[in-house]
């Protein structure tokens, strides 16, 4: 049976294909950050307009854009928490 939307069966299958490289020197595409923070691509496009989310790199005015994968380490990173009620500040190192 066709699906109703093609266009989201794409994008799905796009994103299950990524390829997402270790070397972190490698810039991603929006499928492969999608698939390794496992978001959908629409949210990180509409991150990008809103003017939020990840650092992104603009190639070109057809849409074309790149993410650092040292970027989004650094920002996985400053988001983690070690309880709900961490607000992220620096802690103190306890001996």
């Amino acid at each position: 049976m066709p699906s109703k939307n093609p266009t989201r069966d794409r994008t799905r299958q796009r994103i299950a294909d990524a390829i997402i490289p270790d070397d972190p020197r490698i810039s991603l595409d929006e499928f492969q950050v999608a698939k390794l923070l496992n978001v959908s691509v629409h949210k990180l496009r509409r991150d990008r307009w809103a003017g939020g989310g990840i650092p992104f790199i603009k190639l070109s005015e057809n849409g074309i854009v790149r993410y650092q994968r040292t970027v989004i380490d650094q920002r996985m990173h400053d988001l983690t928490r070690l309880s709900t009620s961490d607000t992220g500040q620096k802690r103190s190192k306890q001996a």
